[in-house]
């Protein structure tokens, strides 16, 4: 399992720094950011970074709490206090006693338990449901949200003082567009984890095709990007893994988002200009790129480009080769 947030942007250097001093102390921690860009990875890190290292680590995913009994999950349940309580139970904070709670999607916990959970943060005890007697622990928590918590409290569905009982301290994970810089150590980080784990032996990922990689806005983040990768490795016929390996639907966006950008910074000048001419210069220069990512392979330059062979075959016959070189 990794344990390390991998990157080197000033974003992620920033958040290293800060995560070291909270590690250090006992302070709770809300941690927020976008579904998957790793919240649960970095309470580990704060986790093992602690004195609490030695101690359990237990996360819980507040969304996944079973809806009639999520005190007994929390908190546990002496036998007999409901029709299924068969035995004694011990709730997730006696079993991290010693360690760590790591409350995932805090956001999610309705109000009810949110009254409870003040609690027992404040008091530092449980009582069991059906029990009569409260239990000391000693257990440090650790919350996550990917919901904008701040609007839930404005909307009367996340106590207020709570809030402010679980977020001693804030980190916020940057989504992976914010920090593209890393994308070239992650995509390489995973796909090493993909060969070890599929029995795979690629060895690099190209230039080009981590270029198109660092133009997709990854909407899923570092998950979405871990799956792509291991999808690539598994699927590559090459040793190194190149733009054709990538999936359609990356490359289509990616080369959307690019267009995009380039259409909205071009100027038309004073005395203006052929809308002829620029069409046929700028197909040229798209032609040219393919055959460039394709390594010379026409029919494959002609699928990334979406259009029929013939037609690509059509227009280099019109086109010098010094045009497609410029």
């Amino acid at each position: 399992m990794d344990k390390e947030i991998l990157g080197t942007s000033p974003a992620i250097a920033a958040l290293d720094e800060k995560v070291d001093r909270a590690a250090k102390s006992q302070c709770t921690v809300l941690i927020t950011g976008e579904t998957g860009t790793g919240k649960e990875l970095l309470a580990r890190k704060i986790h093992l970074a602690s004195r609490r290292s030695e101690g359990p680590f237990i996360p819980i995913n507040c969304g996944a709490l079973t809806a009639s009994l999520p005190e007994s999950e929390l908190f546990g349940h002496e036998k007999g206090s409901f029709t299924s309580a068969i035995s004694k139970h011990r709730g997730v904070f006696e079993q991290a006693e010693g360690g760590t709670i790591f409350l995932d999607e805090i956001g999610e916990i309705s109000p009810a338990v949110q009254a409870k959970l003040l609690r027992v943060i404040e008091n530092k005890e449980v009582r069991r449901v059906g029990g009569n007697t409260s239990i000391k622990i000693d257990v440090r928590v650790l919350s996550a949200t990917n919901a904008d918590i701040k609007h839930l409290v404005a909307a009367k569905k996340f106590r207020q003082d709570l809030y402010y009982r679980i977020n001693t301290i804030e980190l916020n994970l940057p989504p992976l567009r914010e920090r593209v810089e890393d994308i070239s150590v992650l995509a390489d980080h995973f796909r090493q984890v993909a060969n070890a784990e599929n029995a795979c032996y690629t060895k690099s990922i190209s230039d080009d095709a981590l270029a198109i990689l660092k133009e997709y806005p990854w909407p899923g983040n570092i998950r979405e990007l871990r799956n792509t990768i291991e999808q690539m490795v598994v699927l590559s016929m090459s040793e190194e893994i190149g733009v054709m390996d990538i999936p359609s639907s990356i490359k289509e966006s990616s080369t959307k988002a690019k267009l995009t950008e380039k259409l909205t910074q071009m100027q038309i000048p004073e005395d203006g200009m052929s809308l002829k001419d620029a069409v046929a210069q700028y197909k040229r220069h798209l032609i040219a790129k393919a055959i460039k990512l394709t390594d010379g392979n026409k029919t494959h330059a002609a699928k990334l480009l979406k259009i029929d062979r013939r037609i690509l075959w059509r227009i280099l016959r019109k086109t010098n080769k010094a045009d497609l070189d410029n």
